[in-house]
């Protein structure tokens, strides 16, 4: 479990993503597996852009093995895995609403730690 997200079950804070974004929008532009994404709701091309839209801050909340990095409090409609253990829940209208991150898988408690928390 990463240590920095160890919080009280449903306590949300604030947390800076600008590194964490960065590091999916580089990574979802270095694969080559465009023909993979045909079956996802959404194209690669919107998930990219809507990974650079997000503002850098979002908030975090721990739900039992998981962590959400919450950037719009609205309800999702589809769900794209970006990642082992790291999912992307999008709204019906294609806007992303929150990261998703299983602490119980190292890879994705890895990347989690690259939300900081956020010092104004």
């Amino acid at each position: 479990v990463c240590p920095k997200m160890a919080v009280a079950e449903g306590t949300a804070r604030q947390v800076s993503v600008a590194e964490l974004s960065q590091v999916f929008v580089e990574e979802l532009e270095g694969r080559d597996d465009d023909a993979d994404w045909e079956i996802e709701d959404w194209s690669k091309t919107h998930v990219v852009q809507e990974l650079r839209r997000l503002g850098a801050n979002a908030e975090s909340i721990k739900l039992g093995d998981e962590v959400r990095l919450v950037f719009s409090a609205t309800l999702t409609a589809s769900v794209v895995d970006l990642s082992p253990g790291v999912a992307a829940h999008f709204t019906e209208d294609g806007k992303l609403a929150f990261l998703a991150f299983n602490v119980l898988d190292a890879r994705a408690a890895r990347r989690l730690a690259l939300a900081k928390e956020f010092e104004p």
